[in-house]
């Protein structure tokens, strides 16, 4: 299928669908966003028409590419608390970040990727270019997430089969990869061969964010405490009390907040461990304060 194939089945013209490919940074908004431990990280949101054309090949093309079961980011009915109950009340639990895990995915790795699943080598040659910025991933743009998955599927299976082989726990979600289990020395071996097979795809690990935690210190995946039963962080749970208490003393200055609060809400809804807890109970009543303060404060404007 060439370039001008895919125009027509997308249903836009072919000169517009050239011009995303042959000047594609006319075609994304860039912005900044705060990176957890510190420093920027740059978003590179495609625009509407070429958004809809990514969306487009997201569900008819990418579609059909493998993504490994041990993957939990980016998949329905998969989350962050899918990936954290693999590796709950391990003795050791290994994190490992992939540096730079989007920019590292190059267009000719898309390519390639493409036509080992099948598809032809002329549209797999448009795809890649219609998916890519830089000659990379851009991270914002809504097929980023489905590639990384299926780049590293193979990784996926091999790390799966190490680990299964050494009595360990593997899973992963999106740049944070998790390996748990009994066995520090097994674990260290694993995570040696981690390394070596991230570095014949063209990644590397980020080694000041590798570490393993006993069942004596915090062991967290993708934020979530695992020691025992699976939950949000202490801290993190005591800010959620401290915002609904202060609301509870006055819920007609915070009205605008109600999403904000429901969204917590929710959140912790989905933890079996918490979900029927006494302040999740207060949450309710303080959100049902709020819409009652809400349907006051519209009535009294009429």
């Amino acid at each position: 299928m060439s370039l001008s194939q895919l125009a027509l089945a997308i249903g836009i013209s072919p000169r517009l669908l050239t011009s995303f490919t042959h000047r594609p940074e006319n075609h994304y908004r860039f912005f900044d966003i705060s990176k957890k431990g510190g420093g920027k990280r740059q978003i590179a949101s495609p625009r509407f028409f070429l958004k809809t054309v990514q969306y487009w090949i997201k569900s008819y093309i990418l579609c059909h590419l493998k993504i490994h079961d041990s993957c939990h980011a980016y998949l329905v009915n998969k989350s962050i608390i899918t990936n954290a109950e693999k590796h709950a009340r391990k003795e050791f639990v290994a994190n490992i970040d992939i540096e730079d895990f989007f920019g590292s995915i190059k267009t000719d790795h898309v390519f390639q990727l493409l036509k080992k699943n099948g598809i032809g080598e002329k549209l797999s040659k448009a795809v890649a270019h219609l998916v890519t910025l830089d000659g990379k991933l851009p991270q914002g743009a809504p097929t980023s997430p489905t590639i990384s998955n299926a780049f590293l599927y193979e990784f996926d299976n091999s790390l799966s089969k190490i680990s299964n082989e050494a009595g360990l726990e593997y899973s992963r979600y999106a740049d944070d990869i998790t390996i748990s289990g009994s066995s520090r020395s097994a674990i260290e071996s694993v995570i040696f061969g981690c390394r070596n097979h991230l570095w014949s795809n063209g990644l590397k690990l980020n080694e000041n964010k590798t570490r393993i935690a006993t069942s004596h210190s915090s062991q967290r995946v993708t934020g979530l405490v695992v020691n025992e039963k699976i939950q949000p962080p202490r801290e993190f749970q005591r800010r959620i009390r401290a915002i609904f208490h202060i609301v509870n003393k006055n819920p007609e200055s915070y009205i605008e907040r109600i999403s904000e609060l429901r969204g917590y809400y929710n959140y912790l809804l989905s933890f079996d461990a918490i979900k029927n807890s006494r302040h999740l109970q207060r949450y309710r009543m303080v959100i049902n304060k709020l819409k009652a303060a809400a349907r006051n404060n519209s009535s009294s404007l009429i």
